[in-house]
């Protein structure tokens, strides 16, 4: 175990934040968690508690179960694609968990790949008012990718994106290999969309997109080019892992392929990029906003380990708390803090225990400690997590750049 590095007191910007309380009965947060094996969903309370527990309903047959769930913005919709495993057919179901019945259900064919499976935030599949859903997917016959908007209400098809529609533009897929579509946002009549390869090693960039629903006009989106990000909504803010050759980085033989050395972040102000934090022993991911963004979390690998080590950083680069967990399957970020679930071994097997770290109150990645526990064999991770609270009078430290920014599209 590396030895804990302290938490640095942010002194005045702790005593100008001020969170809104929630009205009573709510949770301060919620998580749902999903386990691929059984099928089964939860959303656990800031307490620990359970506020939902069902397993997803499939249709007789379809026997294959997803392996992510996206759950809408508001928390009570269940989007996922179910398999059957003797004819290859796909099921869309929606289904709303707190009315308990079915809003959607399509027929599919067989599938090379489906949007709700790529990306850490597949919430991003609706709209910012839960009325719409978009879904893409490439079909096992060779055929091009499609990306379909289905109104919640009626059930319909509202507008429909296939790649032909992007043939003005440059893709990068430079094996020809098939495409599938992950939803990065879909705010207003903005879907932001990227396309992942499905074969082989990915690439750390894709070719991305936005597309307006409404005009049905689409246009290059190089801001939105990654898939392991995190974006801050009110300023704009995304967070990356990349592999920077500018900025030190070591030599191990297994990290010469890819060696995400570097976080950068993507500011609107500038509509450019900048790295903020290097690591040249590690290899970075799963980057976050924690603390309403005023800390950075990631997790890196060296060479020689069996385990990341958890980081959080401050914008100005400032590793303010570090720690070598093994067993941590996701991350999401609250207003306060984060959440991240751990697999822990047990005589009964395996278990995830979800824990939650209340930074603004000074606990450090150290000091976690469990919030719930599922049972053994289970391997729950976090599909969702809202934050019932607002912050008021939060200030922000400025980004360091540790080289100059550069304007997306240059």
């Amino acid at each position: 175990m590396r030895r804990p590095i302290s938490l640095l007191v942010i002194g005045l910007l702790s005593l100008m934040v001020r969170m809104a309380t929630v009205s009573a009965g709510t949770p301060s947060w919620s998580a749902w968690l999903y386990d691929p094996a059984s099928g089964r969903i939860l959303e656990v309370a800031d307490d620990g508690t359970l506020l939902n527990d069902l397993y997803l309903p499939v249709s007789q047959g379809f026997d294959q179960l997803p392996a992510n769930v996206a759950v809408s913005h508001g928390g009570s919709l269940l989007a996922f694609v179910a398999a059957n495993s003797d004819t290859g057919e796909r099921q869309l179901v929606v289904f709303d968990a707190a009315a308990q019945f079915q809003k959607l259900l399509v027929s599919l064919p067989p599938l090379m790949g489906d949007s709700l499976s790529v990306g850490d935030f597949p919430e991003n599949a609706f709209n910012d008012t839960d009325t719409l859903l978009a879904f893409g997917y490439t079909p096992s016959d060779g055929e091009q990718w499609r990306l379909d908007v289905y109104d919640l209400g009626t059930g319909a098809v509202t507008q429909t994106l296939q790649a032909f529609d992007t043939a003005g533009f440059e893709v990068f897929n430079p094996d020809g290999r098939p495409l599938a579509l992950a939803i990065q946002r879909f705010e207003g009549t903005n879907l932001t969309f990227s396309l992942a390869m499905l074969s082989g090693e990915g690439q750390a960039r894709y070719s991305s997109f936005t597309w307006d629903i409404l005009a049905n006009h689409v246009t290059a989106a190089p801001e939105w080019s990654q898939l392991d990000r995190d974006f801050f909504p009110p300023p704009g803010e995304i967070i990356m892992p990349v592999d920077d050759p500018a900025q030190p980085k070591s030599a191990e033989s297994f990290l010469a392929a890819s060696r995400h050395n570097t976080l950068y972040v993507y500011d609107p102000a500038q509509n450019a990029y900048f790295p903020f934090y290097n690591d040249p022993n590690r290899s970075l991911f799963w980057p976050r906003f924690v603390q309403n963004g005023e800390l950075i979390f990631v997790a890196g690998y060296t060479a020689d380990s069996d385990s990341p080590d958890l980081f959080l950083i401050e914008r100005d680069g400032t590793v303010t708390s570090a720690v070598e967990v093994p067993g941590i399957t996701s991350v999401r970020g609250l207003t306060d803090g984060l959440i991240y679930t751990l697999e822990v071994p047990g005589d009964q097997g395996n278990s995830v225990t979800l824990v939650y770290v209340n930074t603004r109150a000074g606990e450090t990645l150290e000091d976690s400690a469990p919030l719930w526990t599922g049972e053994p064999n289970a391997a729950y991770r976090i599909v969702w997590a809202k934050d019932n609270r607002e912050v008021e009078g939060a200030e922000y430290t400025d980004w360091v750049q540790l080289s100059a920014p550069v304007r997306v599209g240059e």
